[in-house]
């Protein structure tokens, strides 16, 4: 008995050496496995795509505003969603646009010229800016664009005697001719007054005793509108989104350059401060998500 197990010990160091080097191998794989996941996990976390200057919620109202329907389109009951492709390089510009899904040629051409509206942020890869493609869709819905028109149907329609400039190009508040100015009584001296009756301070901000200024940088259209609004400078508890609010209601005739209305940029600085006058422009229970 004892020299037929001595006899078979080669064998079983053979398969105890066998099985050693399968639960290394084993190990080994599994490794590879971790490590091979790691790094597609990591690539993936270290390229962030381009995304608009402004939040998107933002950018969706603006379009929405903005849009001009087909009147044939809207004729036929014609609507959905046109997806529009392009690049965004190291500066933010969006260039090669191309339709990707599209819906008539007189929507797909509606679609680009919203789209070259939208200002946009960079792409980055391991934290370093880069060129790269992207896509945005458009949404056409027409009971959506009916109610729109029926809300403005009771204000004045804005006229001017210069033509816009169609190159979408963007051009910088200081290199102007003339400055936007603000469609209110009083004009641009009257501003800060408009702002400070127009001010809710936001519940969360008022319990908190919070004061400070918001900054809101912002692109005036050559109708008037603004677009890409975005916060420069935060205060929280809800005061960004109320200073978000207040420049949403003010419409401006546009800046001038060469005697042509263009897109321009601009800012503004709105004041929480925490006074008798702002206690009475106080509302309890006030939503302030709703922008």
């Amino acid at each position: 008995m004892k020299q037929q197990l001595l006899s078979k010990m080669p064998i079983i160091r053979n398969l105890v050496t066998i099985i050693n080097k399968l639960t290394v191998m084993k190990k080994l794989i599994s490794v590879l496995v971790f490590l091979g996941v790691f790094s597609i996990y990591s690539f993936g976390q270290s390229f962030v795509a381009p995304t608009s200057r402004s939040d998107i919620g933002l950018v969706r109202s603006f379009l929405i505003d903005e849009m001009v329907y087909p009147e044939e389109e809207l004729t036929s009951n014609i609507q959905g969603t046109v997806e529009v492709s392009f690049t965004v390089d190291k500066d933010g510009n969006a260039h090669h646009f191309e339709i990707a899904k599209g819906l008539s040629p007189a929507l797909d051409r509606e679609a680009l010229r919203l789209i070259r509206l939208i200002v946009w942020r960079p792409a980055s890869s391991n934290g370093t800016v880069i060129s790269a493609p992207h896509s945005f869709e458009i949404k056409f819905n027409i009971r959506q664009y009916l109610k729109r028109l029926k809300q403005e149907a009771g204000k004045p329609i804005v006229q001017f005697d210069t033509d816009a400039d169609t190159s979408y190009r963007i051009v910088n508040f200081a290199s102007l001719d003339v400055a936007p100015t603000p469609i209110i009584a009083g004009g641009k001296m009257q501003v800060n007054n408009y702002i400070q009756k127009q001010l809710r301070y936001p519940e969360a901000a008022f319990r908190l005793n919070l004061s400070g200024t918001v900054t809101i940088g912002f692109v005036v259209e050559t109708d008037g509108h603004v677009s890409n609004i975005h916060v420069i400078q935060s205060l929280g508890g809800g005061c960004d989104q109320e200073a978000i609010r207040i420049i949403q209601s003010i419409h401006w005739t546009p800046g001038l350059k060469d005697d042509q209305r263009v897109r321009c940029d601009n800012k503004l600085d709105i004041s929480f401060m925490l006074n008798d006058e702002s206690k009475g422009n106080y509302i309890p229970n006030r939503q302030e998500n709703g922008i």
